[in-house]
């Protein structure tokens, strides 16, 4: 039950006027130290704590769309696929969802 397309909002706590969207995708991998899009785009780069777009430096992202989930392995072994969240947020490396 994965949407058609997702967006991710970057933002930051402290600024809530500076904010970045990405997307419509139909998914985004987060992989190491980047997010990247279904083509393989990098969208985000982490770094320092912070999600780095276009110079910008950002805290958090959230996913707003109902959204599945699931983890890989170096070798591309997958998880189980858990969800569907209504919303799901990435802050200082890690996961909530709206459980």
């Amino acid at each position: 039950m994965t949407p058609n397309k997702l967006s991710l909002d970057f933002g930051s706590v402290s600024d809530r006027l500076n904010s970045k969207r990405i997307g419509p995708s139909p998914l985004f991998k987060v992989g190491g130290n980047f997010v990247r899009s279904a083509s393989g785009e990098e969208c985000a780069r982490y770094k320092n704590h912070c999600w780095i777009i276009e110079g910008t430096a950002y805290t958090r992202y959230d996913c707003r769309q109902p959204v599945m989930v699931h983890f890989e392995d170096t070798q591309g072994g997958k998880s189980d696929q858990y969800g569907p969240f209504a919303a799901l947020w990435l802050a200082d490396g890690s996961m909530y969802c709206d459980n």
